[in-house]
Formats: structure tokens, sequence, C-alpha cells
């Protein structure tokens, strides 16, 4: 597989994506550990209830340029600059679908 710009930095944008999430899933338990030793935690309440919140439109918005994104470079129907440069659609998506999830 050649690694050209494009394909270096879609790689270089799904590591950040899940680097957010990483980052999310720390503050979720220091959270939940300063709660705990602060005695605020109520009796129903456990650390795998603590679920991200979604923003849908914006996971849509991603997931429909990530998916523009793979057909550019697949079929060529958009045109030449469009089939070199599908990289665009593809690191937007991401980073619009990584901006969906959220504390």
């Amino acid at each position: 597989m050649k690694l050209d710009t494009g394909m270096i930095i879609v790689i270089a944008m799904v590591l950040l994506f899940y680097l957010r999430l990483i980052i999310i899933q720390w503050g979720k338990a220091d959270r939940y550990n300063r709660a705990k030793n602060d005695g605020k935690k109520s009796a129903h309440q456990n650390y795998a209830s603590l679920k991200f919140n979604f923003n849908w439109l914006l996971i849509g918005i991603g997931a429909a340029l990530i998916i523009l994104a793979a057909i550019m470079k697949a079929t060529g129907i958009f045109g030449t600059w469009l089939e070199q440069n599908w990289w665009i659609f593809a690191s937007t998506g991401i980073f619009v679908f990584g901006m969906g999830i959220r504390k």
C-alpha cells in the first residue's frame, strides 16, 4: 500500500479521534473517583453508567463525509481533482464525527 500525503493526514485524524475518546474517558473516570471520594456517589451510580453524549446531527454529517470520500477514492466519477483530494472530505468527516461525541 502506497502512503501518500492524504493517507497520512487521514491516519493522523483517526489517531486524534481516538485520543479524544481516551481523554473524555479519563475525565469521566476522574469525576467519578472524585465524587466517590467526596461521598457524593448515589447508591445506583457506578462507573459503567457513565455514558457518552452524542450529537446525532454531527455524527450523521461526519459519517456521510467519510462515505463520500470513500466513494470518491474508489470510483473516480466525481472528477480528477476530487479523486485526488478525497482525503479532505475524509479528514473533515472524521473531525466532525469526533466533535459529535461529547462529555
